[in-house]
C-alpha cells in the first residue's frame, strides 16, 4: 500500500497566496524527505477557501524541483472541462515527469462558479461519461475525433508510459464503477466517505471485474502522543472547516431545488465525534498504525493521508511523524 499525502490549499492563516504556495512546495519537498509517496492536490473553482484552479500547474512545478514523490490530480474535473484538454494536460505530465504521475477524475461538483465559467455544467455528469471513451482512446495511441463526424485527432504530446498510467475515477455512481471495470480503471474515496462505503464500492467493483480496484483512499490524520489531546485538535479542525465553508457556500453552491433533490440522497453523514474513526486516523502512533492495518486488509492501494489543521508547523508536525511511522514499519505499511 502507498502512503501519501492529500494537500488543500486552505491555511486561512496566510493570505498572501504566493506566500501560500511556496508553503505548499516545502511541505512537498518534506513529504519526499520522509519517504511518503505521493502528493494529491485537489481542483477547486470559484471557492475562496480552496484556490486551487490549476492543480497541474502547480504539480508541474513542484515536480522539478523534487526527484522521486509522485504527483496525483484528486480530481481533474472531467465533467466540466473539455476531455481533450484534460488528455492533453495528463499527457503533458507524464512526459514531463515519468512515472511520477497518478490521474484521478471526476464530475465535478453543483457550483455557481462552474455553472458561469462552463454553459453545460449542468450536464456535468452524462459528459464525464461521454468523455471516458474518448480520453481513453487517445492515451491508448489511437486517433478519436473530437466530435461525431469530425477527422479523428491524435494526442500530442504522446508517450507509451500513458498506457500505464494509473488512472482513478472519483464517484459511487453505478455507471461510472461499471466505466472504471470496463476501462481497467481505479477508484477514488474521498475524505468523508466511511468505511462501510468504501467496502460496498469494493463489493460492487468486484462483481463487475471479478478483481478488486485499484483504490486510492483519502483519510485525515492527527497524531499526538495524547490520545485525547490529538480528537480534540481534529474535532476542532472539523469545526474550523465547517466555519469557513459556512461563510462562504451561500454564495458558492448551487442551491437550485434541481441540485438539491439530485444530491440530498449522497450527503454525507455528518463527522462527530461518536463517528470520527470511520473517516479519520486519530491518536498515539501504536493506533495510528493499527489504523492504517485495516485500510491495507480491504486493498487498498493508495492511502492519502490529509493533517488535520490549518497550521504550517502543525501540518510539518505531522508529516514528520507519519514519516517515522512508516520508517519503523515499512514493510507492512508502506510500498514505494
Amino acid at each position: 500500500m502507498n502512503i501519501g499525502l492529500t494537500l488543500h490549499m486552505d491555511a486561512d492563516h496566510i493570505p498572501d497566496l504566493v506566500a501560500r504556495y511556496q508553503e505548499h512546495l516545502s511541505l512537498v519537498k518534506q513529504a519526499e524527505a520522509v519517504g511518503l509517496s505521493c502528493i494529491w492536490l485537489t481542483e477547486h473553482h470559484g471557492q475562496p477557501d480552496s484556490p486551487t484552479p490549476r492543480p497541474e500547474l502547480f504539480i508541474a512545478f513542484a515536480a522539478a524541483q523534487t526527484a522521486r514523490i509522485q504527483f496525483g490530480t484528486g480530481a481533474l474535473l472531467l465533467g466540466q472541462r473539455s476531455a481533450w484538454e484534460i488528455a492533453e494536460i495528463i499527457a503533458t505530465l507524464a512526459v514531463l515527469a515519468p512515472r511520477r504521475i497518478k490521474i484521478g477524475l471526476a464530475k465535478g461538483g453543483p457550483f455557481i462558479a462552474h455553472q458561469q465559467i462552463w454553459a453545460e455544467s449542468e450536464q456535468r455528469g452524462a459528459r464525464f461519461l461521454a468523455a471516458l471513451p474518448q480520453l481513453n482512446g487517445w492515451l491508448q495511441g489511437q486517433a478519436i475525433p473530437l466530435q461525431a463526424g469530425a477527422e479523428p485527432i491524435e494526442l500530442t504530446p504522446f508517450s507509451a508510459a500513458l498506457t500505464e498510467l494509473p488512472i482513478y475515477l472519483a464517484s459511487r455512481a453505478p455507471e461510472v464503477i461499471k466505466a472504471a471495470a470496463q476501462y481497467g480503471y481505479g477508484l477514488m474515496v474521498a475524505q468523508f466517505w466511511p468505511i462501510s462505503s468504501i467496502t460496498a464500492l469494493i463489493a460492487q467493483y468486484i462483481a463487475l471485474a471479478g478483481h478488486p480496484p485499484r483504490l486510492m483512499v483519502s483519510r485525515g490524520i492527527y497524531m499526538h502522543d495524547d490520545p485525547i489531546i490529538a480528537r480534540q485538535r481534529a474535532l476542532a479542525h472539523i469545526e474550523q472547516v465547517r466555519s469557513r465553508k459556512k461563510r462562504a457556500k451561500r454564495g458558492t453552491l448551487d442551491f437550485s431545488p434541481e441540485t438539491t433533490a439530485a444530491t440530498q440522497a449522497g450527503s454525507p453523514a455528518p463527522i462527530t465525534e461518536d463517528n470520527l474513526d470511520q473517516f479519520a486516523l486519530i491518536g498515539r502512533p501504536q493506533t495510528i498504525r493499527k489504523q492504517i492495518e485495516i485500510y491495507r486488509a480491504l486493498g487498498i492501494s493508495d492511502l492519502s493521508l490529509s493533517p488535520m489543521t490549518d497550521d504550517t508547523a502543525e501540518r510539518a508536525d505531522q508529516i514528520c511523524r507519519i514519516g517515522e511511522l512508516l520508517a519503523s514499519h515499512p514493510k507492512s505499511t508502506h510500498a514505494a
